[in-house]
C-alpha cells in the first residue's frame, strides 16, 4: 500500500465521521449541559472563559472559547435562537480531526497499515461519534490526547526535525540516556518524513 493510499483511506475515514454525524447533529435535542454551554460562552468574554470554569465542572475552558468562537464567526451567538449545527460544529470538527489524527498516531507506531486501522477504529467508536454530535468537549479531548501521543513518538524517536543520530547536529533524547531509542531498522517514520 502506497503512501498516498494510506492517506485517502484515512480521509475517507474522516469524511465516513462527517456522513455518520451530519443526520443527527442539527436533529438532535438539545441537552442541559448544552444549553449551559451555550449560555457561558454567549454570555462571558475569552477572558472570563479561559480563567474559571463558571459553575460547571464538567467542562474546561477550551470547550466554552471554541463554541464562542464559533458562535462568534458564524453571527449565531446572539441572544435568541441558535442554529444546533453551529452550536456543535467545534466538537463535530474536532472529531472528524481526532479520526485523522488517530492514523497519524497509528501511522508513527505502527506503520501504514496502522494508520489506516487506527482510523477506522477511531472513526466507528461509538463514544465518539456520540459526543462528536453534542457541544461537548469529548472529541476535544480526544483530538488533543491522539495529538500528544503521536508526538510524543515523534519526539521518543528523535522526531522529524533531525534530530535522530547521524540526521543532523542535535541532540536526541536517546544521547540523554533518559530513554532508549527505537533501532533504525524498525523505524516507523522512514519514508514518511522523506528520510
Amino acid at each position: 500500500m502506497g503512501e498516498l493510499s494510506v492517506w485517502v483511506l484515512v480521509g475517507l475515514c474522516m469524511a465516513w465521521v462527517v456522513v455518520l454525524s451530519w443526520g443527527t447533529v442539527n436533529t438532535r435535542p438539545v441537552w442541559m449541559d448544552e444549553a449551559s454551554s451555550w449560555r457561558s460562552a454567549t454570555e462571558n468574554g475569552y477572558g472570563a472563559l479561559a480563567l474559571n470554569r463558571d459553575d460547571d465542572e464538567r467542562h474546561p475552558p477550551l470547550s466554552f472559547v471554541v463554541i464562542k468562537a464559533v458562535l462568534g464567526a458564524t453571527g449565531t451567538g446572539e441572544a435568541g435562537a441558535v442554529e444546533l449545527l453551529w452550536l456543535r460544529a467545534g466538537a463535530l470538527v474536532a472529531g472528524v480531526l481526532a479520526v485523522g489524527m488517530a492514523g497519524v498516531m497509528g501511522r508513527v507506531t505502527l506503520g501504514r497499515f496502522g494508520a489506516v486501522g487506527c482510523a477506522v477504529l477511531a472513526a466507528n467508536d461509538p463514544l465518539l461519534l456520540a459526543q462528536t454530535q453534542q457541544a461537548r468537549m469529548f472529541s476535544l479531548l480526544m483530538l488533543g490526547q491522539a495529538a500528544a501521543m503521536a508526538g510524543a513518538v515523534v519526539v521518543l524517536r528523535g522526531g522529524v526535525w533531525g534530530l535522530r543520530e547521524g540526521h543532523g547536529s542535535g541532540l536526541s533524547v536517546a544521547d540523554t540516556g533518559v530513554v532508549e531509542a527505537v533501532p533504525s531498522g524498525r523505524d516507523g517514520l522512514r519514508g514518511w518524513c522523506g528520510w
